[in-house]
C-alpha cells in the first residue's frame, strides 16, 4: 500500500493512534495499514484488536478492505465495531451482572 511520510508514521506508531485529516486524505488506508501492522504482533497470541468507529458505514469500508490485505484467519484476531457496539458488547454485557437492576440481564430494544 502506498503511503505518504506522515501516514507511514502514523502505521509505525506502537501506541494507540487518533487519526484526524479531511475527506479523502487516505485515513482508511492508513488505519488498515495499522491494522495490519498490528495483526502481525497478534497473530497466534491470545490477544486481539480492535478498531473503534463512529459509524457502521466506517465498520463496513474497514472490514472489506482489512479482509483484502489481510491473512486468512485473521479475522480471530480482530474487532471492528462502532464506539456503541464496543461499549455493549465488550464492557456493558459481560459486566451488567455487576450493576443493580442488570443482575437478571437485559435485552436491547431496535427499531422495527
Amino acid at each position: 500500500m502506498k503511503l505518504t511520510t506522515e501516514q507511514k508514521t502514523a502505521v509505525r506508531c506502537d501506541d494507540n493512534v487518533l487519526i484526524t485529516a479531511c475527506p479523502g486524505s487516505g485515513k482508511t488506508r492508513v488505519i488498515i495499514s495499522k491494522l495490519v501492522r498490528t495483526l502481525d504482533e497478534v497473530r497466534e497470541t491470545p490477544r486481539m484488536v480492535d478498531c473503534i468507529t463512529y459509524t457502521n458505514t466506517a465498520v463496513h469500508e474497514i472490514e472489506a478492505r482489512l479482509r483484502h490485505h489481510a491473512q486468512p484467519g485473521d479475522e480471530n484476531f480482530y474487532d471492528v465495531c462502532t464506539i456503541h457496539s464496543f461499549c455493549l458488547n465488550h464492557i456493558f454485557r459481560p459486566f451488567c451482572h455487576l450493576i443493580d437492576g442488570y443482575k437478571q440481564g437485559f435485552k436491547v430494544l431496535t427499531p422495527g
